[in-house]
């Protein structure tokens, strides 16, 4: 007998609630039922200015299947609003008459949320919700059935009741706080309709029973490609879908266990919903139909990408490289996509994230030459279409001299060298220098191109030619053949600067 009765009490435990009841029961008069309902908005005793609406949407949401015309929650508080405006009162000072004439309906459900706590500590948290509810026949006056009840949740004492596997599978992204607050809220819902009477002759258009719902807007907003989910516990073999709001209609979610459904929505490009409601539905084959306002979150789905940076520059030095950009300013703005590449146009990988308009990447060897472009991110994960991109390398501060003859492409990255002599390039070879690259000349030496010359600096990354010492001049830079650019080049100390003979060259932004 002490096992059966320990396993009793362990049950109850597992449960996961600990329930109160309060007020008897009531013999409920048929002849006098009322048909068409309007639940009002909740009376709110506690501290947490979002729970009475929550326990009201959740009471809604049971109260659904229950062969009644429910008028619409926010039809009843528009027009409740205008009431009490209009009168001066509140609406549980107002005659329950003139409230049912404001929302036509014959019937009142009045609510109040008597307590809320949340006790959160290192070993152990609990949450418990109470409330009270009473349905008014507005024609006579008369108290149909009044309940009050009360859910608690403990963690680190009595464990949480189970999740079905889909419901498990949507609120793993959600944290523990967040999934105690729904369920507390939809048991609270759940328990408070399972006492209201059903008249016998109502009882056959009683429609599909839905127990729960979640879904994973706590992950929104949604950016393309990523996917909406919402699961649902309710009664098996029924046909079950759900709404985007006005956005997305009748979207199909599948029964993947017995009475456990499961609907998912991929964003697709274009696509944009700003704060919709979730709302799920199950019929039967006959046409009875209930529905659920999902109270995790609203929707918002936003596919359109952010705008582009602009200005991308880039700097190295010995032992890094510094990326800077002019930002965006957008309200949706989460960050900045770094990625790199050792080609211009593909290959490339995630470098690092940031949300201010610089970057440092101090994983670059010395020798490696990278492209690196910045996207901008939106908090729906969109990224922009385009980026600049800056060609970056670490800065070698040794002087490296150059061979005689340069018979292969060749990129100088940022740093120093030393031309001695006479440094030709070879016919159709090009050679490229960084920005950020000084070329140091002895005494009577010259570059000679007979191939292409590629020196394109930046505002503030010039590119120098310059004499090795300051009381020395070097004899010039030769444009012989092929076609060249400069920008941002400065030449000082040479004989003659640059001299082009049979050579194409454009020179922008330069000091000769």
């Amino acid at each position: 007998m002490r096992r059966i009765a320990l396993l009793f009490f362990l049950t109850l435990i597992l449960a996961g609630c600990a329930l109160k009841q309060a007020a008897t029961e009531k013999t409920v008069s048929t002849a006098n039922y009322p048909k068409t309902v309007a639940i009002l908005p909740f009376g709110n005793q506690t501290d947490d200015t979002e729970i009475s609406a929550q326990v009201r949407q959740s009471f809604s949401n049971h109260f659904s299947s229950k062969p009644f015309q429910n008028i619409n929650l926010k039809v009843v508080e528009e027009k409740t609003a205008l009431l009490e405006k209009t009168s001066g009162k509140t609406l549980f000072d107002i005659a329950s008459k003139d409230a049912s004439d404001a929302v036509g309906a014959d019937g009142l459900i009045y609510g109040r949320v008597t307590d809320f706590k949340k006790v959160y500590a290192v070993a152990y948290s609990q949450m418990g919700v109470e409330a009270e509810v009473w349905m008014i026949n507005a024609k006579t006056g008369e108290e149909i059935w009044r309940f009050k009840d009360a859910v608690r949740y403990h963690e680190g004492g009595a464990s949480l009741s189970p999740l079905g596997i889909v419901m498990t599978a949507v609120s793993a992204a959600m944290n523990l706080r967040e999934i105690q607050r729904v369920r507390v809220v939809n048991e609270i819902g759940w328990k408070l309709n399972e006492k209201i009477p059903v008249p016998p002759e109502l009882k056959f258009a009683q429609k599909p029973a839905i127990k729960n719902v979640l879904s994973n807007a706590k992950e929104g907003p949604f950016g393309k490609g990523k996917t909406v989910k919402v699961a649902a516990e309710g009664e098996k073999g029924m046909l079950g879908f759900f709404d985007i709001g006005a956005f997305k209609k009748a979207l199909p979610a599948k029964e993947v266990a017995p009475g456990e459904y499961l609907g998912e929505y991929v964003a697709m490009p274009g696509d944009n919903a700003k704060e919709a409601p979730l709302i799920f539905y199950l019929r039967r084959p006959s046409g009875e139909e209930a529905q659920w306002l999902d109270i995790t979150g609203f929707i918002t789905v936003n596919t359109t990408p952010p705008p582009g940076i602009s200005a991308l520059k880039g700097r190295g030095f010995s032992d890094r490289v510094e990326l800077n950009w002019a930002g965006v300013k957008s309200a949706v703005l989460k960050g900045y996509q770094v990625r790199r590449s050792k080609k211009p146009l593909s290959d490339y990988e995630d470098s690092g994230f940031t949300e201010e308009e610089r970057y440092t990447d101090k994983t670059i060897k010395p020798g490696e030459l990278f492209y690196y472009k910045v996207f901008t991110i939106d908090t729906a994960g969109n990224a922009a279409e385009t980026s600049d991109t800056v060609r970056l390398a670490l800065r070698d501060e040794a002087i490296k001299e150059l061979p005689p003859r340069i018979d292969k492409d060749t990129t100088l990255l940022a740093g120093a060298y030393l031309v001695k002599g006479t440094v030709t390039v070879a016919s159709g070879v090009t050679l490229t220098l960084m920005p950020d690259t000084k070329v140091y000349f002895d005494a009577d030496s010259a570059l000679k191109v007979s191939g292409s010359l590629v020196a394109e600096g930046e505002k503030d990354s010039w590119i120098e030619f310059i004499p090795q010492k300051e009381n020395i001049k070097f004899d010039g830079i030769y444009l012989e053949s092929g076609a060249s650019k400069i920008a941002f080049g400065r030449v000082k100390g040479a004989q003659t600067g640059i001299t082009t003979k049979n050579a194409e060259a454009v020179i922008t932004n330069s000091v000769l």
